[in-house]
């Protein structure tokens, strides 16, 4: 059975919090267990060999690395896995590169805590990316509630009928 071609879209802000060293379970270590356990399933099924990949990571800048095969797996990784701790907008132009560059139907996964601050524009791209026939994928790592006075729930709100919300509390929920 065939899977479809697959992009991350990674909020790598400072509310992501990636002190790795303190131990404890922060955002950040939450998303990469996420993409981590996803990238080793994908290989020990062999179905990464079958999928195009993509990765977009976003914080004050907003990165994407085209779109790859297995080969390159590099290319994606070295994009998803790079720590900005800074703002948090996703530029509506490099969603739109995603889903324009791409003609096959493909899922976007994207792991967030949700505090975007152009939460309206970045949602009505990714409105138009369901729109364009692709499927969407929010794991909401919701451990930072509150800090963004309710904002990052309007965000995840403004999406729930374009896409599967998954909530994660902690690893537990992964």
């Amino acid at each position: 059975q065939s899977i479809p071609d697959l992009a991350l879209i990674g909020d790598s802000s400072g509310s992501m919090e990636a002190n790795l060293l303190r131990g404890d379970e922060r955002p950040y270590d939450l998303l990469l267990r996420a993409d981590w356990s996803l990238f080793n399933w994908l290989e020990r099924t062999g179905k990464i060999y079958q999928i195009m990949l993509a990765a977009v990571n976003f914080s004050n800048e907003t990165y994407f690395s085209g779109w790859h095969s297995y080969k390159e797996i590099r290319k994606i990784k070295e994009e998803i896995f790079k720590f900005q701790n800074g703002g948090t907008v996703l530029n509506p132009e490099v969603i739109r590169k995603l889903y324009t560059e791409r003609k096959d139907p493909f899922l976007a996964i994207m792991t967030t805590d949700g505090g975007l601050s152009n939460m309206d524009e970045a949602a009505e791209e990714l409105i138009n990316l369901v729109s364009a026939g692709n499927h969407l994928a929010i794991i909401y790592l919701a451990g930072n509630r509150g800090y963004f006075g309710g904002a990052d729930q309007r965000f995840i709100d403004s999406l729930k009928d374009y896409a599967q919300i998954h909530k994660v509390e902690d690893a537990h929920d992964i």
